[in-house]
C-alpha cells in the first residue's frame, strides 16, 4: 500500500534522504559522464575541482554513518550536509570567475538553500547555514573583493537578510514540529476513540439481539391475553394489560432503533430494493399510527395529489417504511392540538414527500441539531420523555443511503414544522416518464 504524499511527509527527515540520493546520485553519474567526453570543463583552481569530485561521495558516507550506523549525532551529520551544499553551489560559481565566488549569479541560490534545510526537521540548520554563509561572503569582501563603499553597503545589507530568513525557517521548523507532534497526538487519540466506538456498537449490538427475543414473547403473550386467549381477564386488569403492551412497543421500537444504529456505523447495513409505490407505504403507515392521532384527538390525513403518482420506484421497502413511520410518529409525539398531513409530489424528477404537522415547532438551532444520534429538542424532553433521539436519525440515513434527502422546516415556535423526504426516480423509460410529467 503506496503512502499518500503530506506536507507533514514533505517536512521530514525521511522525506529528504530520499531527495538526496535520487537527486545526487543521477546528477552524479551525468558529472562524471561530462568530464569524461569533455563537456564540462573544471577550472585550472584545483579547491572547486576537489569539491565537485568529491562531494557527492562524502553526502551520501554522512547520510549512511548518521541515519543508517548511527556514528554521527544527528546534527553533527546534518552540519556535514549543510556544508558540502554550500561548497557544492561555491565551487559552481567559479564558471563565472573566482576560486570558490560566493556573492555571484548563483548567490539566490544560497537564499533558497536556508528554508530548504527546513526538510531536516531541525531550527538549529538554519542559523549554522546562515552563518556559514556569512563567514563566506566575509571572506570574499576581505579576499577577493575590491573594498568600496558599494561593496560594504551590499555585505552590510546581504547579511541581515540572511539571518532574517534564517529565523524565518527556524520559526516555519517550529511550528511544523509541533504541528507534527499534535498529529501524532490525534491518531493516536482517533485510533483509541475509534477502537471504543467499535466495542460500543458491538455491546449495543450484542445487547439489541438479546433484549429483542424476551420483548417479541412478551408483547406475543400480552397480546393473547388482551385477546382474551387465555380467558376473559377481571375488567380492572384490561387498561394495565395495555399499558403494558404499549410500553412494551416502545421498548421493542428502541431495540430496533439501537440495532440499526450499530449495523449503520458498522458498515454492516444493505438494501434489498424492490419496485414498489410509495403511497402504499404512506396509508399502510397511517393506518399503523391512526390509533395513537385519535387517541391524543388530533388528526392524521394523507391528501392525495390531483393525479396518481403511478411511477414505481426502486426501495428497500422496510427502511422506507422505517423512515416515513419515524417521522410520522415523531409529528404525532409532538403535536398536541390539530394534526399532522402528509403530502406527495414529483419535483424536478424526484419523488417528495411532505409531513406538516401543527405542533410545537423549533428554532434555526434545534434544526442544525435535529438528525444526530441522541439529540432531541426541547419540546422533545418535554412532550415525550420515553424517546432517544435516535428515530430521526435513522431515518436520516436510510434516506441517503436511498441517494435521497431529508430535511426540515419551521417558522418558529408555535408554528409548527414540515419534514421533507426527496427519493430520486428510477424511470421505466422515457415515454412513460415524460407521460407522468405531462399529466402532472
Amino acid at each position: 500500500m503506496t503512502r499518500k504524499l503530506s506536507p507533514f511527509n514533505i517536512f521530514s527527515r525521511g522525506f529528504y534522504e530520499k531527495i538526496t540520493i535520487s537527486l545526487f546520485v543521477p546528477f552524479y553519474v551525468l558529472f562524471l559522464i561530462g568530464i569524461n567526453f569533455k563537456w564540462i570543463i573544471l577550472t585550472q583552481e584545483p579547491f572547486p575541482g576537489y569539491v565537485l569530485l568529491g562531494s557527492v561521495p562524502l553526502m551520501l558516507i554522512s547520510l549512511y554513518l548518521t541515519s543508517q550506523r548511527k556514528i554521527f549525532p544527528q546534527r553533527i551529520g546534518d552540519c556535514i550536509h549543510a556544508l558540502v551544499w554550500i561548497l557544492i553551489l561555491a565551487s559552481a560559481n567559479t564558471y563565472w570567475g573566482g576560486p570558490i565566488k560566493i556573492y555571484g549569479p548563483l548567490f539566490i541560490s544560497f537564499i533558497f538553500l536556508i528554508p530548504f534545510f527546513a526538510l531536516l526537521l531541525d531550527s538549529f540548520l538554519p542559523y549554522f547555514v546562515a552563518g556559514a554563509l556569512s563567514i563566506l561572503l566575509i571572506l570574499e569582501f576581505l579576499f577577493l573583493e575590491p573594498i568600496s563603499s558599494l561593496s560594504m553597503f551590499q555585505l552590510v545589507s546581504v547579511l541581515p537578510t540572511i539571518f532574517v530568513i534564517a529565523f524565518i525557517s527556524s520559526a516555519l521548523i517550529k511550528r511544523i514540529l509541533s504541528e507534527q507532534k499534535t498529529s501524532k497526538k490525534l491518531q493516536v487519540a482517533y485510533a483509541e476513540l475509534k477502537k471504543l466506538d467499535r466495542a460500543k456498537s458491538e455491546f449495543v449490538s450484542i445487547a439489541s439481539h438479546q433484549l429483542r427475543t424476551p420483548l417479541t414473547a412478551i408483547k406475543g403473550y400480552i397480546s393473547m391475553m388482551i385477546e382474551k386467549s387465555y380467558g376473559n381477564p377481571p375488567e380492572k386488569m384490561e387498561k394495565p394489560l395495555k399499558n403494558i403492551y404499549d410500553s412494551n412497543e416502545r421498548l421493542i421500537r428502541l431495540v430496533n432503533d439501537l440495532l440499526n444504529v450499530s449495523k449503520i456505523e458498522a458498515g454492516r447495513m444493505e438494501l434489498k430494493k424492490e419496485k414498489t409505490s410509495l403511497e402504499e407505504i404512506i396509508i399502510s403507515v397511517i393506518e399503523e399510527l391512526q390509533n395513537e392521532a385519535k387517541n391524543k384527538n388530533i388528526y392524521l390525513k394523507y391528501e392525495k395529489p390531483p393525479h396518481k403518482l403511478s411511477p414505481k420506484i426502486s426501495v428497500d421497502k422496510f427502511k422506507i417504511r422505517q423512515a416515513i413511520l419515524n417521522l410520522i410518529d415523531n409529528a404525532i409525539r409532538y403535536t398536541e392540538k390539530g394534526g399532522i398531513t402528509i403530502k406527495t409530489k414529483i419535483q424536478n424528477t424526484k419523488y417528495q414527500i411532505q409531513i406538516s404537522d401543527t405542533g410545537e415547532g423549533m428554532t434555526k438551532e434545534e434544526i442544525s441539531h435535529l438528525f444526530k444520534s441522541f439529540s432531541r429538542g426541547k419540546a422533545g424532553t418535554r412532550f415525550w420523555t420515553e424517546g432517544a433521539g435516535l428515530g430521526l436519525y435513522v431515518a436520516k440515513k436510510f434516506i441517503e443511503m436511498h441517494n435521497g434527502s431529508i430535511w426540515a422546516e419551521s417558522k418558529g415556535k408555535g408554528k409548527g414544522s414540515t419534514f421533507y423526504i426527496e427519493l430520486p426516480i428510477i424511470k421505466s423509460s422515457d415515454e412513460e416518464f415524460q407521460k407522468i410529467l405531462k399529466e402532472l
